[in-house]
Order: C-alpha cells, then structure tokens, then sequence
C-alpha cells in the first residue's frame, strides 16, 4: 500500500482498478510462464529415475554392474 501524501496515494485514491491491474502479470507473460509450468510437471512414458536402468542387461560386464549396485545401496 502506498503511504499517504504521494503520488501512488491520490492515484490509489482516485482510480483503485487501475492501481490494482499494474500490480498483475501482462497476460502473455502469465501463459508463457503457466505453459512452461504444465510442460515441465509432465513425466515421460520412459522415464527413467536416477538408480535404475532400462532395460536391466544394460550391460554384463561385472565390474559396473557391482558399481551400479554399490550406487543404488547409498541413502
């Protein structure tokens, strides 16, 4: 809120719609930022998470395959 005796007070004063739409996002400006939002929150069909692997003959070598399990037992 604008204190009293300035600029923004009498402008508040005289016109509050237009003092509260300058206190909004433009609204190319909020569906840019909502769209990118939805876009990020979405999870692939073949997401793989950190500690797993697909498919699970990734490899048959021991040596990664012990490392791998090394890295999925840590918390």
């Amino acid at each position: 809120m604008p204190e009293a005796g300035n600029a923004e007070y009498e402008e508040l004063k005289t016109n509050p719609d237009k003092v509260f739409l300058k206190t909004i996002a433009p609204q190319l400006q909020t569906l840019i930022e909502i769209s990118i939002l939805e876009i990020l929150s979405r999870h692939a069909s073949d997401e793989v998470y950190l500690g797993q692997r697909d498919p699970p003959e990734w490899t048959k070598v021991q040596e990664p395959l012990l490392a791998f399990e090394r890295f999925g037992k840590k918390r």
